[in-house]
C-alpha cells in the first residue's frame, strides 16, 4: 500500500533531517580537525533572523544593498525567509534569490554549510537553474572541497538527484582520502534515499549500503564525541537494513554512552532512539512486555532540539497499537508532552484517537 504522505511533507521532512544533521556534526564535531572545526556563528544568526520583524527584515535588506557581501546580514535575512517561504510566496522568491547569489557568489562559503540553503525539487521554481549553477561551480573549481561539501548538501535533498549527490561524494573521497566525513554523509545519502522510496526492496538495499558507509566513517573517526554521535545513525542503519544483531549492539552502546554524558546535546536523541530501536527488535521477537518497556523509557528522554521541534519517531508506538497496548501508549504520550509542546494540537489528536483505541494517522513522525 502506498503512503499517504505527501511529496511536500517528504521533502521537509528530508530537508529538516540535513540541517538538523548538520547542524549535530557541528556540535559534535567543533574541535574535531577532520570534519573542519567549523564556527556555529551563522547558525546563530540563521537562528537570530527568524525572531525578526518585517521591520528588521526591511531594514536589513537596506543595510545590505550597501554591502552585498555581509554574509551576517544576509544568514539573518535567509533564516527569516527560510520559515515563511512555505506559506508565503514574496518570502518564497527573496529566499531562492538569496540562496542563488549565495552559489554564484559565494559557493565555497561556510553560511552555505549549516544546511538551510536549499532549494526542493518539485517545489521551488528556481531548483534546476540552482542545480545547474552548482554543476557549473564544481567544473570550474574541480578540488575545491568546500565548494563540492556544499553542492552535495543541496543535490542530498533532491528526489532525482541522490545519485548526483553520491558521484560527488565519490569524488570527495579521492581528494580527501581517510576522512570519515566523507562516508558519513555517503551513509546519510544512501538513508535519505530509503525515505525517499516506497520499494521495499530498494528500502532495504539503500539501508545495507548506509550501514556500510556509517561503519566505514566509524571506523575512521578518532574523536569520541563524533563516534558516540553516529552510533544513533548506525543503530537505525542496521535496523533497516534487517541487521538485527547489529542495530541492538549499536542501539545498547549508544545508551550506554549517553548515561555517562548526560550533558551532551545529543543525549535525548539518544535515550530516545536507543529505547525505541531495542522496543522494535523486542516486538519482532514476539516480547511484546519488553517492548512496552522500551517505550516508556524512551518517553523519558528529556527532549534535545530535534525531538523539541519535530517530535519523536513514533514506529514503535504505532507497532504496539496494532498490538492492541493503547494504554501503554497513552502513557507514552503523556511522557512526550513534557517537552514536545511545538506539536501541542497534533500530540492531543492523537490522544483522542487512541483513547477511542483508533490508530492516528503519524504522518511524517514515522519517517524520522
Amino acid at each position: 500500500m502506498k503512503s499517504k504522505i505527501s511529496l511536500k511533507t517528504i521533502m521537509g521532512i528530508v530537508m529538516s533531517i540535513c540541517i538538523l544533521s548538520i547542524f549535530a556534526v557541528r556540535l559534535a564535531g567543533a574541535d574535531d580537525k577532520s570534519y573542519g572545526g567549523r564556527s556555529l556563528d551563522y547558525f546563530k544568526y540563521l537562528m537570530d533572523g527568524a525572531k525578526l520583524s518585517e521591520q528588521e527584515i526591511q531594514d536589513l535588506e537596506s543595510e545590505l544593498e550597501k554591502d552585498i557581501n555581509d554574509l551576517k546580514i544576509r544568514a539573518k535575512l535567509i533564516g527569516f525567509y527560510s520559515g515563511k517561504r512555505f506559506t508565503s510566496d514574496s518570502a518564497k522568491k527573496m529566499y531562492q534569490e538569496h540562496v542563488i547569489w549565495l552559489i554564484e557568489n559565494k559557493p565555497e562559503s561556510e553560511l552555505i554549510l549549516q544546511g538551510h540553503f536549499v532549494l526542493m525539487e518539485g517545489l521551488d521554481d528556481r531548483y534546476a537553474y540552482a542545480k545547474g549553477l552548482w554543476i557549473k561551480q564544481i567544473e570550474a573549481h574541480p578540488d575545491n572541497l568546500a565548494i563540492i561539501e556544499n553542492a552535495i548538501d543541496y543535490f542530498m535533498v533532491g528526489v532525482h538527484s541522490g545519485k548526483l549527490a553520491v558521484t560527488y561524494i565519490e569524488k570527495a573521497k579521492l581528494l580527501a582520502p581517510g576522512n570519515p566525513k566523507w562516508a558519513e554523509k555517503l551513509g546519510q545519502c544512501y538513508m535519505l534515499q530509503t525515505i525517499m522510496t516506497f520499494d521495499q526492496e530498494q528500502k532495504i538495499e539503500l539501508a545495507k549500503k548506509s550501514l556500510e558507509e556509517y561503519e566505514e566513517s566509524y571506523a575512521l573517526i578518532k574523536d569520541n564525541d563524533r563516534k558516540n554521535h553516529l552510533l544513533n545513525d548506525l543503530a537505525k542503519a542496521a535496523f533497516k537494513a534487517g541487521e538485527i544483531i547489529k542495530a541492538e549492539k549499536y542501539a545498547s552502546e549508544l545508551l550506554k554512552k549517553a548515561a555517562s554524558d548526560k550533558v551532551n546535546i545529543m543525549y535525548g536523541n539518544a535515550i530516545h532512539d536507543g529505547n525505541m530501536i531495542l522496543g522494535r527488535i523486542a516486538l519482532k521477537s514476539g516480547d511484546i512486555e519488553k517492548a512496552k518497556k522500551y517505550l516508556i523509557e524512551s518517553g523519558k528522554t528529556p527532549g534535545s532540539p530535534v525531538l523539541d521541534s519535530f517530535g519523536p519517531n513514533m514506529s514503535l508506538a504505532k507497532e504496539l497499537l496494532e498490538k492492541g497496548e493503547w494504554n501503554t501508549v497513552l502513557e507514552y504520550f503523556e511522557l512526550i508532552s513534557k517537552f514536545w509542546e511545538s506539536n501541542d494540537d497534533e500530540l492531543k489528536k492523537w490522544k483522542e484517537s487512541v483513547k477511542k483505541e483508533i490508530i492516528p494517522d503519524f504522518g511524517g513522525n514515522l519517517l524520522y
